[in-house]
């Protein structure tokens, strides 16, 4: 081990008498420039002049953090004050971008301004074995162009202190150590080598601490624990101490603060304990935001740093599924979706940056990690040019003297095992990503399934441009020339093991999916069905709240048992949760609707990787909603919201048919059909009821039922389920109507007909003179609780999970109501029970 730590340090004084640093100051290289070269840094070379020494740099790297998770990024459920205080004297960035969805690779990225596949970070670095599996090194090579060894060649004082993961971890002991690539001084956790501030965790109620990693004893030391709710804050400490030190040896310092709090698993400190993944997170949110206070205060109270320190604040990817949260973007942590790779960033310098920006919000550059590197060498006044970096200066818009945008594409390909976002996720992962102005392109490594995105006018990634029968030739010419681009870039990149490990999820998720493993027999189906979830805007413990914790047992009661009454056993995996309708509570209210609708997105989501819901969610439109789309008078469109969420569904082959008008939808689990028709099962309104506004048109509802049921199941005999919003109890359809809707469903095996709006419960109905009874369920309110249903090859039974206290916050006791049990062939008279 010595012999190599030997040989490391000597290639490493090799490189750094190979690298040509040319002036120490851009003052400098300002005087020798052209005028017209000097032109392009105008503002850089003013800033410099202006101060008697390079300006530090403090990069503050969050680990896991989503896109929207600060206050000042729009997060209404946790308070960052004091992130939000150095925001209010910065810029925030809405358009920047980490160059991996997973940390090791990401900070590879920043810190040596070049694609991570370079030097063979693909994913994070874990064991030796597993890093083989993925075709991962062990350790980033010393010889990448390190930042930190530049800025320590031209005179700063260079330190680490957090989070490392580059190398020493698990039973990799004999990793360089994080010196090696240019700090002068270190402190890290059990990922990395060389001095460790370990933590220890506590829960509520435990008399003694438990410790994270212990292990990491074994790498090395000097080592001392701390409890994990406080850890930030011991390395701040060390960072501000480490910062004094350079200061009064008269040299400016670049310092990253690399926090991994909100990196599952959670520990909040016991006086701030919370009771779900969700709320643990949020609490550990505000807590780093506390400790972090003592830095900030350090830079902008001391005036001499105060005018010559640039801050940067950002995470290194995208959020785990149900703690953080992305916004408006798609998917987190793992995916190439924006959730996954865009981050806040917040720079911060009172005396670098331009005074008018400061403050305000830059929406407008695109750029990323790896450009970090070359801007803050140009702000610094070194030269990089000459380093063969991937990354492109954007100091100017750092600084707010512009708002210029990284001029060439950004490339990125995923980590080789995450083909799926996690364990029993259904939805395969695009392989590569390119961002080229406002284009978006994702597509397998051969091409194939490719996604086109206009990033303006869909930062959601909902509206595939190729996924249209007829693509518009400008978009097939914009695909055509990023694709070229795209295939080029991974193939000047070293190769990892995704191909292989990809094909192997591809054949998990095809003919062993987690359903299959659960269900109690692999000719069942399992899904909930709830409706009326009415996110309201306010923010308190409202129904929000509640429905909240009735998605939290939603993902919680897979593998419980089912009542005995029921015949018991286990309750499978659900494909899906049936939504039906009143998502959103004021549908027609201009400032309300994009709030509410914001909430039923980050609980709900799309398709179980992207809100709190583990599974996918099949929604309807409901009377709350709002009006269609040519009656709106806010932003929002929740109709516009579900055709966007269908063409989704198309795209990931969740469903197979959309109506023309793309509201109504319908597709198969296992044999059963299923009809999502939005509002209620008619072509028409009632003409004669007097509230009866124009947007509560069904929108030619029964037409699709009656289309889709003659060419998808025919005189197959499959069983049905057909859902709305609207029971057989609002005079918003008339008794003609209804009947219609009975003779086009009654020659088919419709096992019930779902919906929300008013009660709970189960019934039958039929009408005057019919034999045949159809199976009423409704479904009730999502803050009260959800219907289970399991369908097998010729029984269906369901039940009502109920809230025995709707109101409860806590301590939410469940039961069973509404229990149901009947054959499907032939159908019986649905017997409600109450117990």
């Amino acid at each position: 081990m010595e012999a190599a730590r030997k040989n490391r340090n000597e290639m490493i004084a090799s490189l750094d008498t190979t690298i040509t640093v040319a002036f120490s100051i851009l003052a400098a290289l300002c005087l020798t420039l052209s005028e017209s070269q000097a032109a392009t840094v105008p503002a850089v070379c003013e800033t410099i002049r202006d101060n008697v020494r390079p300006p530090n740099i403090v990069l503050v790297l969050i680990d896991d953090m989503g896109w929207s998770d600060f206050s000042c990024f729009g997060n209404t459920h946790a308070a960052t004050p004091n992130v939000d205080r150095v925001a209010s004297k910065g810029i925030r960035f809405e358009q920047f971008y980490v160059n991996s969805p997973i940390c090791s690779p990401s900070r590879c990225a920043i810190l040596t301004s070049q694609y991570p596949q370079r030097w063979n970070i693909h994913s994070f670095l874990n064991n030796r074995a597993d890093n083989e599996r993925r075709g991962c090194a062990n350790w980033l090579d010393p010889a990448a162009p390190m930042l930190p060894r530049i800025l320590k060649q031209n005179g700063y004082a260079t330190g680490h202190f957090g989070k490392w993961h580059l190398g020493g971890q698990r039973d990799v002991d004999d990793a360089p150590s994080i010196s090696e690539y240019g700090f002068d001084r270190s402190l890290t956790n059990f990922e990395g080598m060389g001095p460790k501030l370990l933590p220890m965790t506590l829960k509520p109620g435990a008399s003694e601490p438990g410790r994270i990693w212990k292990d990491a004893e074994r790498l090395g030391g000097p080592f001392s624990w701390m409890q994990r709710s406080e850890i930030t804050s011991g390395y701040v400490e060390a960072a501000i101490e480490f910062a004094k030190q350079a200061v009064a040896e008269k040299k400016p310092f670049y310092i990253n603060l690399w926090p991994d709090d909100v990196h599952s698993p959670y520990w909040p400190p016991v006086s701030d304990w919370r009771n779900s993944k969700r709320e643990q997170y949020l609490s550990v949110l505000e807590h780093l935001d506390n400790q972090l206070q003592a830095l900030f205060d350090f830079l902008e109270n001391e005036e001499e740093l105060r005018n010559n320190t640039l801050l940067l604040i950002c995470s290194d990817n995208g959020p785990e599924q149900g703690a953080g949260r992305a916004d408006r973007f798609r998917n987190g942590k793992t995916t190439l979706y924006e959730g996954g790779i865009r981050s806040p960033l917040i720079a911060w310098g009172p005396g670098l940056i331009a005074t008018e920006p400061q403050g305000t919000i830059n929406s407008e550059s695109f750029f990323s990690a790896i450009d970090i590197g070359p801007s803050v060498l140009e702000i610094c006044g070194i030269q990089w040019r000459d380093l063969s970096l991937d990354g492109e200066s954007v100091a100017n818009t750092l600084l707010g003297k512009g708002n210029h945008s990284r001029p060439s594409p950004l490339f990125w390909r995923r980590p080789p095992d995450r083909k799926v976002a996690f364990p029993g996720s259904k939805e395969l992962l695009p392989d590569l990503a390119m961002r080229f102005g406002n284009w978006k392109l994702l597509c397998n490594y051969d091409g194939s399934n490719p996604q086109l995105y206009d990033l303006i006018s869909d930062t959601r990634e909902r509206l595939n441009l190729l996924g249209k029968s007829d693509p518009s030739p400008e978009h097939q010419a914009i695909f055509q020339k990023m694709l070229a681009q795209l295939l080029h870039w991974n193939q000047t990149v070293p190769t990892d093991r995704g191909l292989d490990l990809g094909k192997e999820s591809e054949e998990s998720v095809r003919s062993a999916t987690l359903e299959d493993a659960r269900w109690p027999s692999k000719n069942s189906v399992t899904f909930f069905a709830t409706s009326d979830s009415h996110y309201e805007a306010v923010e308190k413990v409202d129904r929000n709240y509640r429905n909240q914790r009735t998605i939290q047992r939603m993902n919680e009661l897979p593998g419980n048992n089912w009542p005995e009454k029921l015949g018991g056993g286990f309750i499978g995996f659900p494909r899906g949760v049936l939504a039906l309708g009143d998502l959103i509570d004021d549908g027609d209210k201009t400032g309300q609707t994009d709030i509410e609708w914001l909430h039923f997105e980050e609980q709900f989501g799309l398709d179980g990787t992207d809100g709190l819901l583990r599974f996918p969610v099949f929604e309807g439109w409901g009377n709350h909603d709002g009006p269609p789309e040519k009656f709106i008078k806010q932003r929002v469109s929740v109709q516009r919201q579900i055709r966007w969420r269908n063409q989704r569904r198309l795209d990931q082959q969740l469903i197979p048919q959309v109506s023309p008008n793309g509201l109504h939808y319908a597709w198969d689990w296992n044999g059963i059909h299923f009809i999502q028709a939005n509002l209620y099962p008619a072509n028409r309104q009632n003409p004669r009821v007097r509230y009866s506004l124009p947007w509560h048109d069904p929108q030619d509802a029964l037409s699709f039922i009656k289309e889709n049921l003659e060419h998808s199941v025919g005189t197959t005999g499959r069983p049905v389920i057909i859902m709305a919003h609207c029971g057989f109890d609002t005079d918003w359809w008339v008794i003609e109507d209804w009947v219609d809707f009975y003779n086009t469903v009654k020659p088919y095996n419709l096992i019930a007909y779902f919906h929300g709006h008013s009660g709970t419960g189960v019934k039958t109905w039929k009408p005057e003179g019919e034999a045949k009874s159809i199976d009423i369920v409704n479904t009730g309110q999502t803050e009260k609780g959800f219907f289970v249903v399991e369908i097998t090859s010729d029984r269906v039974r369901l039940g009502f999970q109920a809230k025995k206290n709707p109101s409860a916050t806590s301590d939410i006791e469940w039961e069973w109501r509404y229990l149901l049990d009947k054959n499907l062939y032939p159908v019986k008279e649905a017997m409600p029970s109450n117990p």
